[in-house]
Order: C-alpha cells, then sequence, then structure tokens
C-alpha cells in the first residue's frame, strides 16, 4: 500500500433525481492521479454527460449506476492504459473485497498486464483506507458545495445528471493535488499499525514477494517505544 507503485482505487456515489452515480478515482505514493471513471444509471451513454467533465475521464452506464464485473474490466483497461505497469514496473492495486471486483477474467488480465491486485478483508477496508477520510471525505464535501451554489445560481431543486460531471469536476479540481496525496499516503504507518500484527505481517510478506520498493519498520520496537 505504500510501494511508490501502489495504487488506492476507491469510489464517490451522489444522489440526484432519486439515482445514484459511481465515480471511481485511484491514486498513487508518488501523487499520480488516474483519470476518474463515471458510472450513470442508464441504458446508454451520452456526450452531454461529459460536459466540463474532467480531462480524461471515461464515462460507462449501468441499470443501477454501480460498480459491476464488466464494468470493473472496463476500468482495468482504463487503469492499465495511465499506470503503465511492465514487468521492470508492476503497480500494485489496493481493492476492497467488493463481489463486482473479483473474476476470473480480472485475474487474467491483471496476471498479463503485470498488475498485482490486493483484495482487502471484509469489514476492515475502514482502518486499511485512510483515503476514505483525507481523500473522499474533503471530495465529497468540495462537490456538495459545488451543488449548493450551482443550485442557488440557477434556482433549480435538484442536479441535472447533466450537469453533475462538471460539477464534479470543479470539486475535484480543488481536492486532487500531487501535494495532498503524497501527503495522504505518508499517513499510511499509522493505519499500518492500527490493523492488528497478523494483518500487518500479510502485507510485509505480500509486498517482499512482489519484489515492490517500500520502506519498513520494526512494529515490535515502536509499540514498545510508546
Amino acid at each position: 500500500m505504500d510501494a511508490a507503485r501502489g495504487t488506492k482505487q476507491v469510489g464517490i456515489a451522489t444522489s440526484f433525481e432519486e439515482s445514484n452515480v459511481t465515480v471511481m478515482c485511484s491514486m498513487n505514493a508518488a501523487g499520480g492521479y488516474i483519470p476518474p471513471f463515471f458510472i450513470f444509471p442508464r441504458k446508454q451513454t451520452s456526450v452531454t454527460l461529459e460536459t466540463g467533465g474532467p480531462l480524461g475521464a471515461v464515462y460507462q452506464c449501468s441499470d443501477n449506476g454501480w460498480m459491476n464485473q464488466d464494468l470493473f474490466a472496463d476500468w482495468l483497461k482504463h487503469f492499465n492504459k495511465h499506470a503503465k505497469p511492465s514487468i521492470a514496473d508492476p503497480v500494485l492495486l489496493v481493492c476492497d473485497n467488493h463481489g463486482s471486483h473479483i473474476s476470473l477474467d480480472m485475474y487474467e488480465f491483471c496476471k498479463i498486464h503485470h498488475i498485482h491486485v490486493v483484495s482487502l478483508p471484509p469489514h476492515k477496508s475502514h482502518k486499511m483506507q485512510p483515503l476514505d477520510v483525507t481523500f473522499y471525505g474533503p471530495l465529497k464535501n468540495a462537490y456538495y458545495r459545488e451543488c449548493e451554489l450551482h443550485l442557488k445560481i440557477t434556482a433549480h431543486e435538484k442536479i441535472n445528471m447533466h450537469e453533475l460531471a462538471g460539477l464534479f469536476n470543479k470539486a475535484y479540481d480543488k481536492v486532487a493535488t500531487m501535494e495532498k496525496a503524497i501527503t495522504r499516503f505518508q499517513n499510511l504507518p499509522e493505519y499500518f499499525l492500527s490493523i492488528g500484527t497478523n494483518l500487518q505481517l500479510i502485507i510485509l510478506l505480500l509486498l517482499k514477494s512482489l519484489e515492490l520498493q517500500m520502506s519498513t519498520w520494526d512494529v515490535t520496537r515502536e509499540k514498545k517505544e510508546k
């Protein structure tokens, strides 16, 4: 999780017109971001959904606006395009244990393209995903502020689906900075120490097996010093 090429991926959902839209974002400890991946609750996508959206973003649809196996496969291709993993420079992708992420095709794709996937244990992701608080919290707040301002200016009662990408982009530009990404990953040691020795050992052994460069510390020694 704290390797130089380690990447964090999670999603944000927002309600409007009694529907949900999911936006998949990812970043790494070096301060790099993969363009967002939007999922709208529609049968077909439209260019108008992209209005004002982030540069390089992808726009897809599902019946309920949530991620599924097919869309996650599309996201992996999008991720691979921008992350450019290789034998010499593999990528560690940290996912939650959501069923929509898991499929044989996904693992085959990752194996071929040198993407090593870590699926977090159920009910542990809140302890092992500091970006949930340090990135998605500020992003959601910034997005809601943009929505409130937009509704005041336009006198609309709800956000139109075709306005969402542009409003999200305004919030994303304020939160998704290189400096903030690096700072957020610097908090990983604190989270690492809070998840329990067994999980710590699993993560350390996994990262060592992948031969990824990382900074380690003596957990027992640090606990004694406190």
